[in-house]
Formats: C-alpha cells, sequence, structure tokens
C-alpha cells in the first residue's frame, strides 16, 4: 500500500484583512489545511488543527467505493458519514490532534482525497495554514499516433484536453477513460467527428489509463492535474 502522506496545500485569505470584526463576528478564512490522497483502506496520519469551523471535503473513484469515513481526535470519534461529497460542513471543532479513518468496498482499487478547510475561527488573528508538499505530475501528450495508455502516479483530479481531426473525418465519438479494475470514467461525445474538440476534469487513481474516443478519427489530448478548486480546497 502507498505511504499515508499529506499531500497539498495553498490557501487564500478571503475579505478585507485589516478590518476590525464586530462582537460575535467571525472571520471568514477557507484556508486548505490538510489534504490526504491514498487508495484503499487505512488510517491517515495524525494532524493538527487549531479550534475553529471547518468543512471537510470528500473525492472517490470509483463512485461509491467509499463504505465509511471517520474524522477522530485521539481515540474519540468527532464525527462519521456516508461517503458523499463533504463529510463536514462548517462544523466548529475543537483544537488538537486528529486522524480520518476510511473504509472502502473497492480494496485496494478504491482511490480518495480528503480535504480540510479551516472556514473561520471565532477570534483572534488566524493561525497560518502548514505548508506542505503539492504532488505536481507531469502532463501526458497522448494521440491515435502514439499511445493512448499513460500511467497515474497520484490520486487527484485530472483535466483531459483532446482535438479530434481532420474536419473531413465524420465520425460519432465518446470519451472514455479506462482503469485498473475497470474504472471506467466517461464524458462528452457527438456526432461531429473530425474538427471536435474539449476538455473535462476527472477524478483518477493511481495505477495504468487508457483514453478511447470510440471513433476512426485521428485525435491528439493532453492530460495534466487540474489545479482549480472552489470553498478552500483545489483540484491537486
Amino acid at each position: 500500500m502507498v505511504p499515508w502522506k499529506i499531500v497539498a496545500t495553498i490557501f487564500m485569505t478571503f475579505g478585507c484583512s485589516g478590518c476590525a470584526l464586530l462582537p460575535g463576528q467571525r472571520q471568514q478564512l477557507d484556508l486548505l489545511w490538510a489534504r490526504f490522497a491514498e487508495v484503499g483502506p487505512g488510517r491517515t496520519a495524525d494532524f493538527v488543527i487549531p479550534s475553529g469551523r471547518y468543512t471537510v471535503f470528500l473525492r472517490q473513484v470509483p463512485v461509491g467505493c467509499l463504505r465509511r469515513v471517520d474524522i477522530a481526535r485521539g481515540g474519540a470519534e468527532v464525527a462519521f458519514g456516508p461517503p458523499l461529497n463533504v463529510l463536514l460542513v462548517q462544523k466548529d471543532l475543537t483544537g488538537g490532534t486528529y486522524h480520518f479513518d476510511v473504509s472502502t468496498y473497492g480494496g485496494a482499487d478504491c482511490g480518495w482525497e480528503i480535504q480540510t478547510v479551516l472556514n473561520s475561527v471565532p477570534e483572534g488573528r488566524p493561525p497560518p495554514a502548514p505548508r506542505l508538499d503539492i504532488p505536481h505530475p507531469a502532463p501526458v501528450a497522448l494521440s491515435s499516433k502514439t499511445t493512448d495508455q499513460f500511467e497515474v502516479p497520484a490520486v487527484g483530479v485530472y483535466r483531459l484536453q483532446f482535438n479530434l481531426g481532420p474536419t473531413t473525418c465524420k465520425h460519432s465519438y465518446a470519451v472514455r477513460l479506462l482503469g485498473p479494475g475497470s474504472i471506467l470514467q466517461t464524458f462528452g461525445g457527438g456526432s461531429s467527428g473530425g474538427g471536435a474538440s474539449g476538455s473535462g476534469s476527472f477524478m483518477l487513481t493511481t495505477g495504468p489509463w487508457r483514453v478511447d474516443f470510440g471513433t476512426s478519427c485521428s485525435w491528439d489530448a493532453t492530460l495534466s492535474p487540474a489545479t482549480q478548486g472552489g470553498g478552500g480546497a483545489v483540484g491537486f
């Protein structure tokens, strides 16, 4: 199993940093505090948070492979839930040392990501977010003339941009990504054939993948890590 690690943090502070807060008002931060991305069941490394209000985002591939995700402080369970897109939403947590316990249906084929975002603190100067390493997999060039296969080195969200050509080639197409354990990701498609272009984002797990456009037209594509997110979370 791939060693556990926290693999990302980029943070931004929203709002007026020099403005005084009214009594009872909270300073909105939306700081990505920790990101875990792994494959299979297990327990994450411990991470330390300050007291504040948090949202915990989840991603998984294939969809439905997560059985349960728990967040615990020491030996005490703080919250748990079915594996939807979020585990906690704007929930107050006491500062301390936490970890996640992850159980899966898919075993070693289940890739997942957990992002913990500090939304706000009750008062005082906001703490600096930890500066943690972010994996930056290199973009991969694919084409009908070279290869349709690629290796994913790290669990995360990737963006595929493609072009079909030439315009004289008329054929229906559908974009499919086939991965470990028969994982299938799909998007787009149509009947325009040659001359079509597009892009889509996918949550991918580590291992060998192949892209299939289902067309006899020539094509080229680039796969790269997605970086944009929202609500304090990031794509990679």
